[in-house]
């Protein structure tokens, strides 16, 4: 669909809101709870997402959170991001 935004985009900007940072300059393998996510965000970036028509599931995110393994959960993958 034309009006789905784009899920690179989307999450990248999400995380970034989320952490307060620029998540353009996050390392794509970088584990986000180490850098201080929390599960609540977590899970409010996975419901965000799902309003946006990306499915993207909270425990998938949680069992790798890293910003490439969830690029390659929504079928994006973090070098589509260059």
């Amino acid at each position: 669909m034309s009006d789905r935004p784009n899920p690179d985009d989307l999450l990248r900007r999400l995380v970034g809101e989320a952490m307060g940072a620029d998540a353009g300059a996050l390392d794509s393998e970088a584990n986000l709870m180490a850098l201080g996510l929390d599960s609540v965000r977590v899970m409010k970036i996975s419901g965000l997402l799902k309003r946006e028509g990306i499915r993207l599931r909270f425990a998938e995110m949680m069992s790798e959170p890293t910003l490439g393994a969830w690029l390659r959960l929504t079928g994006t993958t973090a070098s589509d991001a260059s």
